[in-house]
């Protein structure tokens, strides 16, 4: 910050200026690396989550995995992936003893888009859930795919 004295007489006084100091490409650079990093970490499943690809679900089910839609219920009726059990996310804390698994059995988790079942995966691993998964695409990838459903 640089202060300068401005003029005589009547409404004389100081002025402050800033003076901007250049970072380089090296401080910009890291800046942008930052930046990547936090946005990265932001959108990132949580840690331990693995992804299923609708490929691979017959093959993660014939391992006793309980496939889990967690939207709400009118979605769930209205068409959901064969085999599916039904809890919504907002309600997967409460109901956790519902799902009859233990804690070291495969979960693969599903909703429309993958919000809320990011949300309920850490709700699983909170809970001790140690081998949570995601079905890749989630039920919107799963019905334009034109893969069965159930309900409807």
């Amino acid at each position: 910050m640089v202060v300068r004295q401005s003029g005589r007489g009547m409404g004389s006084g100081r002025t402050l200026c800033f003076r901007s100091t250049s970072v380089g490409w090296l401080g910009r650079a890291a800046g942008l690396l930052g930046l990547v990093f936090v946005m990265a970490a932001c959108s990132a499943e949580p840690a331990g989550v693995r992804d299923v690809e609708p490929d691979q679900l017959e093959s993660v089910l014939s391992e006793q995995a309980l496939l889990l839609d967690v939207r709400r219920p009118d979605e769930f009726a209205a068409g959901h992936v064969p085999g599916a059990v039904n809890v919504p996310h907002d309600q997967l804390a409460s109901r956790l003893a519902e799902l009859g698994v233990d804690r070291d059995a495969p979960v693969v988790v599903y909703c429309e888009s993958g919000r809320r079942a990011g949300m309920a995966t850490e709700v699983l691993l909170g809970a001790g859930f140690e081998d949570v998964r995601h079905l890749v695409g989630d039920m919107a990838g799963w019905r334009e795919s034109g893969r069965p459903q159930e309900g409807s």
